[in-house]
């Protein structure tokens, strides 16, 4: 028994075949819930053209950018997997907004789940957060047990890397792998293993967005990966012989 949760910035939803691509991803449709960050959707374009072009998720959540009048960035859907069999897991989810200059910096979606009590923080910054804005994220984010997303913050950079520490906080940097096709990485995966000890993260290439999708899995409590995912996680295999 698990959750299994994904984030994809994909540097705006209606180019580069990127509906299509989510719609159809036999990957990413064995997910629960999927965030798509920097949609770059704005109030023309209709709920109901995502909804029919998405027709293997169901929104549970679109929350556009709040400056979007003067600039079409930004933006985050909360999608789920019809294929799912998870209920009604979604205790909250709440949209925050940090802007510069009346323009919006950084999105941070919280959305907690019911079923495993995992609080998580899905995020996208526009640009390479300042030392101010990353000690407010940081208070913002102590609650959460996850944390998801774009923080273009490269761990190679000693001064990024001091950043990361502070939003990690008593959390654990889990992804450790290039995310990006500038062979960096600035989408990270931050998850307190104190509380979730059994989990698995990784990310995959997306086609349309120049960022790889991030996923992981975190057990419930009392569950465990099977065995044959182990042995394929370690690369080993029981071998009997006659």
């Amino acid at each position: 028994e698990e959750l299994k949760l994904g984030y994809i910035n994909i540097n705006s939803l209606l180019t580069g075949r990127s509906m299509p691509f989510l719609n159809n991803d036999a990957n990413l449709l064995t997910l629960d819930y999927l965030v798509v960050a920097d949609t770059r959707l704005s109030e023309d374009i209709m709920f109901e053209e995502i909804e029919c072009q998405l027709d293997n998720w169901k929104i549970e959540g679109r929350f556009d950018s709040s400056d979007a009048k003067m600039k079409k960035h930004m933006g985050m859907l909360l999608l789920k997997s019809k294929k799912s069999v998870k209920g009604n897991i979604i205790e909250r989810s709440i949209d925050k907004q940090y802007t510069r200059n009346q323009i919006v910096q950084i999105q941070v979606l919280f959305v907690t789940f019911k079923v495993i009590n995992l609080k998580v923080a899905f995020i996208y910054t526009r640009e390479k957060p300042s030392q101010t804005k990353v000690n407010v994220l940081k208070n913002d984010l102590c609650e959460s047990d996850l944390i998801l997303g774009d923080l273009n913050l490269d761990a190679r950079n000693e001064e990024d890397l001091l950043k990361l520490d502070v939003l990690c906080g008593s959390r654990t940097r889990i992804l450790n792998e290039i995310t990006t096709i500038r062979f960096n990485q600035i989408d990270h995966v931050m998850l307190d293993c104190t509380k979730f000890k059994t989990y698995f993260s990784t990310s995959f290439i997306n086609y349309t967005s120049d960022h790889n999708t991030l996923c992981i899995r975190v057990a419930e409590n009392g569950s465990d990966f099977n065995t044959s995912f182990k042995q394929k996680m370690s690369f080993t295999k029981v071998v009997t012989l006659q």
